[in-house]
């Protein structure tokens, strides 16, 4: 009988930390603002600013910082990264761009953990055009560089899941354990059509007894 109460206590907390959260982005977006952003300022300011901006769902503001700073350096790969990502958040018209981005932010780097970024958004990127062959290597690449990475790992899961990988899908995600919870509404969205199209493609999975359960 309490489970109800406690679900919607905890939502209120959920929702109070939200609110906080957002009000303090906001606060520090008003404070690049007046360094100079999204049009000037120095790079770490451009960069934090785009980052933020990005944490608020305003994709566009962040996409126009790392124009700024990509014109002024051709060479910063982390600076093409999130111009990349950010570009493809702005819808589809601006995927072209992100896609170009991306690809010039890996020719100048692939190998740190800012390019784990670039790798998480072309994989993103691709699964989301149906391309899921396609997706699963810059995927893996991205996790490679950066275990952390969270929303990389459940994109690469739900592509296993698609071709049949149940074991390796179900173990990915349970490592995860609680840091996987933020993405609990991309796991069961990415799960579900997963899953639904591993059936209707009459795919399989070696008939023993963990694939089963892990399905």
């Amino acid at each position: 009988t309490l489970f109800p109460y406690t679900t919607l206590f905890r939502s209120a907390q959920i929702d109070a930390h939200e609110k906080a959260a957002r009000k303090a982005l906001g606060t520090a977006r008003d404070v690049y603002e007046q360094l100079g952003a999204p049009a000037g300022g120095d790079r770490d300011v451009l960069v934090e600013y785009g980052e933020v901006t990005r944490m608020l769902g305003y994709n566009d503001l962040a996409m126009q910082a790392m124009e700024t700073l990509v014109a002024r350096d051709a060479k910063d790969a982390k600076a093409w990264a999130l111009l990349g990502e950010n570009a493809i958040e702005c819808g589809p018209k601006n995927a072209p761009r992100g896609l170009e981005a991306l690809r010039k932010s890996l020719a100048l780097d692939d190998k740190s953990k800012d390019a784990a970024l670039a790798f998480a958004a072309l994989g993103k990127l691709y699964q989301e055009q149906g391309l899921y062959d396609l997706a699963v290597e810059p995927l893996t690449k991205a996790i490679a560089l950066d275990p952390a990475n969270g929303e990389a790992i459940i994109r690469l899961a739900a592509l296993n899941a698609r071709g049949g990988k149940i074991l390796e899908a179900e173990s990915a995600l349970t490592a995860m354990g609680q840091a996987g919870q933020k993405f609990d509404a991309l796991t069961r969205v990415l799960l579900r059509d997963a899953l639904a199209a591993f059936e209707n493609d009459g795919r399989y999975f070696e008939d023993k007894a963990e694939n089963h359960a892990a399905f």
